[in-house]
């Protein structure tokens, strides 16, 4: 028995109807591994998934790379897998299990602008999944994103 949890948010009132859902689409990405799953959902509202059968390893690697999972922490260098979160004044925030934020600076490629304006102009929302690269990791954790998101 293994147990995965991923980077999706499950929240709001239709926690159990989004958690349904993820669980059918999950079911037919898994459907030909010799696996079993239960889903729920974690205190902090992320998607828990317990496998179990012959294929619950590469069940759990396929879930991980597909979904990704929540860092607890940022360390300056790695790559993480997230999703855009909010549009502020002096940067994006991208949830990849703790905030970091990508400043206007490691935005320029976008053009220019102020972080809201490139979100309005590129027609960018939250809960797009995007992929950054972490450079600092203080009081102020900053990223940018790598060439797979930009």
């Amino acid at each position: 028995m293994m147990k995965v949890v991923t980077l999706q948010h499950i929240y709001g009132k239709n926690r159990e109807r989004m958690a349904g859902l993820l669980k059918t689409l999950v079911e037919n990405e898994l459907k030909d591994l010799e696996v079993k799953f239960e889903i729920s959902i974690t205190p902090e509202n992320w998607a828990e998934f317990i496998l179990e059968g012959e294929d619950e390893e590469v069940s759990a690697n396929l879930l991980t790379s597909r979904y990704g999972t929540p860092a607890k922490k940022a360390e300056p260098g790695k790559v993480y897998m997230g999703f855009l979160q909010a549009f502020g004044e002096d940067a994006f925030l991208v949830n990849i299990g703790v905030p970091v934020k990508v400043e206007t600076e490691e935005l320029k490629a976008l053009g220019s602008g102020k972080p809201k304006q490139l979100a309005s102009r590129f027609g960018l929302i939250p809960h797009l999944p995007a992929e950054v690269e972490v450079i600092e990791a203080n009081k102020n954790l900053k990223a940018r994103f790598t060439k797979k998101t930009a």
